[in-house]
């Protein structure tokens, strides 16, 4: 029985966020390991603007300004002080 292949994208295309480098490069090796040879991200990613997704993009922002950035601070402020008690307290967390 054959093992049915599935393969994926030629190309991607994303905008320039900083979660989007490690896809380029995952698309790059891919590429690589299909073709044998040695490429440039240039020639399996594209970088570019983004249109779509202004609404997610906002809703994210608010998240991480309302939400979830006091707790990172806090949580960068445990570690800079050093006190055993916090360093609990993130690594039970």
């Amino acid at each position: 029985m054959a093992v049915k292949q599935y393969g994926f994208p030629h190309q991607t295309r994303t905008d320039k966020g900083t979660e989007t480098l490690l896809m380029a490069e995952c698309q790059m090796r891919f590429r690589e390991a299909e073709e044998g040879q040695q490429l440039a991200v240039s020639d399996c990613h594209l970088f570019g603007t983004s249109v779509r997704n202004i609404r997610i993009e906002s809703w994210w922002s608010q998240l991480v300004s309302a939400q979830t950035g006091p707790w990172r601070e806090m949580f960068l402020s445990y570690v800079k002080t050093g006190n055993k008690w916090e360093k609990i307290a993130i690594q039970y967390c």
